[in-house]
């Protein structure tokens, strides 16, 4: 029997330079659908204009395309690199046109939109680089904190589809939320099976059938993992410190000491320390992997029973308590870890260059040192979005 399914729409603007993250967007829609179409009823349409215009004539191709997407969608998800876009004679690209007229409509009912941003913060070579171009991101960005705008950072498209997972499932969940207490109508369709036939049951449709509690308890299970490792990293870090204090004051004690002494005596503790470098190089090298392995498990987890909570009651909240405490823990693991372990970076920065095995140790710490700094940001950017989220379930629960 055809399912009714409700229809809410979302529009992407952006220029031509984050087309993995528009991509990267499509398919994290496409598997919430996959939730939310079989467990809730509804279903989320992306409009892009690769896919939902054609070939037609306006002022411009921008014109064209407004006036074919219109303004007959929920969400308006922006997205910017360092490409601020081509001027059109409206507004300063293509995007920004796109803004200024969703904005309006935000301005005349607040409650019909809702508008998301993003900016990628990553590194792009120098030869790609229009510093004209970047000053108008700048200044765009001033002017959305000045209209009361909050936009979110990224630095990769992993962490950009983990966001935007979360962001997504709150934002359409408020939509639902609101149509039902307010009796909104939105549009709806029949979802029909590709077979006239009553489906067979196989494994596979058995195990996509996860559950809301099933879903947290993978939540669970995987921030306590990430706090355990980020507990085994702060440990290795703490214990490189401490052996490079002890070679330290070895290397102070040499210069007590005649100067053709001093010369075996410190490429021996040279040769120490940089033993002790390659040591945490490699803890760290089998940790943060497993750190953003199941960091990665927990957000996209999470992000699915967000899609799905609706579903629980009263008795569930004990569930997303626990989530609430272990995401509170390894939370403030990070938040604890990452400015000594950038301290720490910095001192082995400062070390002076000695032998050839030292120098080298010394580069590859620098380099993990960075990643796992990198990474750690990373985590707690989406670990303070998913806290948001349980405090949001949390407060639906008591409602």
């Amino acid at each position: 029997m055809p399912q009714k399914v409700t229809i809410l729409k979302a529009f992407v603007a952006s220029p031509s330079d984050v087309l993995d993250e528009r991509a990267g967007l499509e398919e994290v829609i496409r598997e919430l659908n996959d939730i939310w179409i079989k467990k809730q009823g509804y279903r989320l349409e992306l409009l892009r204009w690769e896919t939902d215009t054609y070939p037609n004539f306006g002022q411009d191709a921008q014109d064209v395309i407004s006036q074919q997407i219109g303004e007959d969608y929920d969400i308006f998800i922006g997205i910017m690199w360092a490409q601020y876009g081509t001027p059109t004679g409206r507004a300063g690209s293509g995007t920004v046109e796109e803004f200024n007229r969703v904005y309006e409509r935000f301005k005349s009912s607040p409650e019909s939109v809702h508008i998301m941003f993003y900016f990628k913060d990553a590194p792009i070579s120098p030869s790609e680089l229009d510093p004209d171009q970047l000053q108008k991101i700048i200044d765009f960005k001033k002017r959305l904190k000045k209209v009361g705008g909050l936009w979110w950072t990224f630095r990769t498209l992993e962490e950009f589809q983990l966001l935007i997972r979360v962001h997504l499932s709150r934002t359409v969940q408020k939509f639902v939320k609101q149509a039902e207490a307010e009796k909104i109508t939105f549009p709806t369709h029949e979802a029909v099976p590709a077979q006239s036939e009553t489906p067979s049951i196989n494994e596979t449709d058995l195990e996509d059938e996860v559950g809301f509690i099933d879903l947290l308890e993978i939540a669970n299970d995987s921030f306590e993992r990430n706090v355990e490792v980020v507990e085994q990293i702060t440990q290795a870090t703490n214990l490189l410190t401490e052996k490079m204090d002890v070679r330290t004051s070895e290397f102070l004690e040499l210069q007590k000491v005649p100067d053709q002494l001093n010369y075996k005596a410190t490429k021996r503790i040279a040769a120490k320390t940089a033993e002790d470098m390659e040591e945490f190089v490699s803890k760290i090298n089998v940790n943060v992997p497993i750190y953003s392995e199941s960091l990665k498990k927990a957000i996209d987890a999470f992000a699915n029973a967000v899609s799905l909570s609706r579903e629980f009651d009263e008795n569930d909240t004990t569930q997303i308590q626990q989530a609430l405490k272990n995401i509170s823990l390894i939370h403030e693991a990070i938040l604890k870890s990452y400015e000594p372990m950038n301290e720490f970076r910095s001192s082995v920065k400062n070390l002076p260059p000695i032998t050839t095995r030292f120098n080298r140790a010394k580069r590859k710490t620098i380099i993990t040192l960075d990643n796992l700094l990198s990474e750690l940001g990373v985590g707690e950017n989406l670990i303070a979005e998913a806290k948001k989220s349980i405090q949001q379930l949390l407060s639906t629960s008591q409602d």
